[in-house]
């Protein structure tokens, strides 16, 4: 079973859980969690049936065996001091040794695994490391798609191409905004400008581009929200982001903007702590109750089924199996890209909706 077969990869205990065990922000070798899920491509037990008109479109995909999927996790911390996030304040950072986590990723190709989601606030911490980290796992024949999360802030164009050779497929990046003057209110350090250079990158190097944004943060207005939207707009449009997720911000318990809130013009209560609706009051500026009036505004705006990334789309994009099949049938990005144009074209309404539906759940 899974439990048996991991153990009998990584030699310990089986735990459900991933790879999270940092002691005194030093790795602790002898505590590993690692949890694994095996996505069939046969019809009878593959969680993404692929229909028929799918297949004959794309006869590729019937010689994808299956995609066997691994997790893994190698830092603990983050170096950068967001305001709204919980590691804002947390002077704590580790990164594992190269050798050690390119061990692991080994072992997992050994046993099969042809599919990795890394679990990092961020893969890209170090330029240097992170290149001689992708060219490790090149060193050694080890052919794998792997996914990760990302910054804009530290990149260069060695290192996009090293983590295309390495055999990422995709990256999410924390992007929230991209209003210069709210990235700097939120401590986020970049600029609209270096935002689009790096996913540019990222595209030239045939990774797939998913941006995390946050809208209606503290003494955000409509002028700010606005170049959030129609960048939106335009960067789904020229097919620079595929994808994305839509966060309205809320506070959190331990980010600076909770623990330093008067320092940050914010009043903030304890019951209001996670609350999606803006639960704070701005000195000088809106009121909790026009602050949650905004989001509402906003959200709608950005829920329009007609803006940006149609959702069937967007969710195809954001189903890891789905991209890990057609990564493995040797797709690149533009041809990920046209087939998931091409997929409400081949299946008719009904069918679009059930696939798009499975995607979702998977």
């Amino acid at each position: 079973d899974m439990n048996s077969a991991l153990e009998a990869i990584f030699d310990k205990p089986y735990k459900p859980g991933y790879v999270t065990h940092f002691k005194n922000k030093e790795y602790d070798y002898n505590k590993y969690q690692f949890f694994a899920n095996i996505y069939k491509t046969d019809n009878s037990t593959k969680p993404i049936y692929l229909p028929e008109k799918i297949l004959n479109k794309y006869p590729q995909l019937r010689n994808v065996d299956k995609v066997k999927t691994g997790y893994l996790k190698f830092t603990d911390g983050c170096i950068f001091k967001c305001k709204f996030c919980k590691d804002g304040l947390d002077k704590n950072y580790s990164l594992r040794d190269i050798r050690s986590t390119v061990d692991e990723i080994e072992k997992f190709y050994d046993a099969g695994y042809n599919d990795l989601r890394f679990l990092n606030t961020n893969v890209n911490f170090k330029i240097k490391h992170t290149i001689e980290f992708a060219n490790e796992i090149v060193k050694r024949g080890i052919k794998v798609n792997w996914s990760d999360s990302a910054n804009l802030n530290i990149f260069n164009e060695e290192m996009f191409k090293a983590l295309k050779e390495s055999g990422c497929s995709y990256l999410w990046y924390g992007t929230e905004t991209v209003n210069e003057e709210m990235l700097t209110a939120i401590n986020k350090k970049n600029t609209m400008k270096n935002i689009i250079k790096g996913m540019t990158l990222a595209k030239d190097n045939d990774i797939l581009n998913y941006c995390n944004f946050i809208y209606n943060l503290p003494f955000e207005e409509d002028e700010h929200f606005m170049e959030l939207y129609n960048f939106i707009q335009e960067y789904t449009d020229n097919g620079l982001v595929n994808a994305y997720n839509l966060n309205e911000y809320r506070v959190v318990e331990s980010s600076e903007f909770y623990v330093k809130r008067l320092e940050n013009g914010l009043i903030v209560k304890d019951r209001q702590l996670g609350e999606m609706n803006a639960g704070f009051d701005e000195l000088g500026g809106f009121n909790r109750e026009e602050r949650k009036l905004n989001g509402i505004r906003k959200r709608n705006m950005l829920m329009d089924s007609n803006y940006a990334v149609p959702l069937p789309k967007r969710i195809m994009y954001k189903c890891s199996p789905l991209i890990s099949m057609l990564r493995l049938a040797g797709l690149n990005r533009l041809q990920i890209e046209n087939f998931i144009d091409d997929v409400p074209c081949i299946l008719d309404k009904q069918e679009l909706n059930d696939f798009v539906n499975m995607c979702n759940n998977s």
